[in-house]
């Protein structure tokens, strides 16, 4: 998929739909809305979903550690709360991003969670990937 997104973010521009959608998968009901529905996603809706799961699971896990270790120790505790900060400056920005109706895939970040949201939606996908014939040694 981030083949399809640098050949086509530059001459692709999203319909006013297409960045509410955006804009929907980034809350989390807005998630359980897209993979509901049986309509192919246009890629700026799936580069958005893909962010949206890896940026919702990540933060879910981070808020899960916060909360076990401020009560083991509640100074590493605090430090917790900064990175679910920075998560939410994340989602603030992705948020603004696709108001914008712009594919910021150059930030390492971004890369990485539209990686992850990509793998985590390959996992329930009924497509299977193609199988290589094993390679015989000569």
């Amino acid at each position: 998929m981030n083949e399809e997104l640098t050949s086509i973010s530059e001459q692709y521009i999203p319909s006013t739909v297409e960045k509410k959608r955006a804009i929907t998968a980034l809350f989390f009901v807005g998630i359980v809305m897209m993979l509901s529905v049986q309509k192919e996603l246009s890629v700026f809706e799936r580069y958005y979903l893909a962010f949206s799961l890896s940026l919702w699971s990540l933060g879910l896990i981070m808020f899960l550690l916060a909360v076990l270790i401020f009560f083991v120790a509640s100074i590493v505790g605090y430090l917790f709360v900064l990175v679910l900060l920075a998560w939410f400056g994340i989602w603030a920005f992705a948020v603004q991003q696709a108001r914008a109706g712009a594919y910021n895939h150059s930030f390492v970040v971004v890369k990485l969670l539209v990686g992850l949201g990509d793998w985590i939606l390959s996992l329930f996908s009924d497509e299977t990937p193609p199988v290589s014939e094993p390679s015989v040694g000569v």
